[in-house]
């Protein structure tokens, strides 16, 4: 075996899910150079797996095809089953592994029509190299890697990254001798995103005495949520939204202390990074597959009857309720809160 090509283009967590996946290969195969094919933006991300010897960023022009098809691969391993990785495949003309997305189980858990779960979309991952792995190599046992969880996925982070978040919080005057809170208060589709509001009840009722700084992250977009806090109250918070690259998020989770987040990328990032975490699910649900991969991780649920109503969440509740998240009161996360935040500065006693 000399070259493996793997393709997932996007979006974040899916990309870091990935990981594990060119860890094990790279455990199977020592010699081979392994490659990884996805969007710009994270490539820097990828780059930082273990294992991975070249990055090629996706751009819809010949010469990324050019390129690919130069490099002679044995395998192409395709971890996002689009229209795109197909037609990437189908160009290529090599041998090439789909990892199974479950699409139809899935939809039949949007319709209630099921009471299977996927456990992890990490395991669907690690499976398609059952078919890469040849027989004298021995037979890759999934359960038995997933047992002692060696093959969570996991991000390293470069000192010079750290140094560069460091600064730029100083820049905003975060606090460092404080605990860092981090809320991602974002997600893709309304649905998957905590009230606002509940939010702002969270922050009000964790005492002063407990010394902890909520910083807000994520990307762009997600201002209109930080705008927001700052209509409805005067509570303090340090608002670094889109201040970081994706490079530089990873780097800015590795500081946190604790990680508050939905079902979204930076929840896999958090988990990665083996932050202690509060993920809250909305309209998806951990049954769907998508549960953070990480010990001292706590997800939120409601476990309503209409849950989950889709796979990456919608723009509006269908019932017009918005149950599952609003099941889940602020109270209720303070607790939750409570219990990870004290744990987490027993341990780091």
């Amino acid at each position: 075996m000399k070259k493996i090509l793997f393709i997932r283009l996007s979006s974040l967590g899916d990309v870091v899910l990935t990981e594990s996946t060119i860890r094990l290969a790279k455990e199977y195969f020592p010699d081979c150079e392994i490659h990884f094919l996805t969007k710009p933006v994270y490539t820097k991300l990828v780059e930082s797996f273990e294992g991975v010897s070249k990055v090629y960023a996706w751009v819809e022009k010949p010469s990324i095809f050019i390129s690919l098809r130069k490099e002679i691969y044995d395998f192409v391993i395709d971890l996002h089953n689009k229209f795109n990785t197909f037609l990437i495949k189908l160009i290529l003309c090599r041998k090439t592994i789909t990892y199974n997305k479950q699409r139809f189980d899935r939809w039949l858990m949007t319709q209630r029509m099921t009471t299977e779960r996927i456990d992890s979309v990490v395991w669907n991952y690690l499976d398609v190299l059952k078919k890469v792995v040849p027989s004298d190599k021995g037979n890759i046992n999934i359960d038995k890697i997933l047992m002692n969880k060696t093959f969570y996925p996991k991000l390293r982070v470069e000192k010079y990254i750290v140094d560069a978040v460091r600064d730029k919080f100083m820049s905003y005057n975060v606090p460092l001798d404080q605990y860092l809170i981090g809320i991602f208060p974002g997600a893709k589709h309304d649905t998957k995103r905590y009230p606002i509001e509940r939010i702002i009840n969270l922050i009000i009722d964790v005492p002063d005495h407990w010394k902890c700084s909520f910083v807000f992250l994520g990307d762009w977009t997600d201002k209109e949520h930080t705008n927001k806090i700052r209509l409805l109250s005067e509570i303090k918070f340090y608002d670094l939204v889109g201040a970081f690259s994706v490079e530089q998020l990873v780097g800015a989770v590795s500081m946190l202390d604790v990680v508050i987040s939905n079902d979204s990328g930076p929840m896999h990032l958090a988990a990665a990074l083996r932050k202690p975490q509060i993920a809250i699910f909305g309209a998806t649900h951990t049954k769907l597959g998508f549960r953070p991969l990480n010990d001292k991780a706590v997800v939120l649920q409601a476990d309503i009857r209409c849950q989950p109503c889709s796979l990456h969440g919608s723009k509006e509740c269908k019932r017009g309720t918005f149950k599952c998240m609003r099941d889940i009161s602020s109270d209720e996360v303070f607790e939750v809160f409570k219990n990870v935040f004290e744990e987490m500065v027993v341990n780091k006693l």
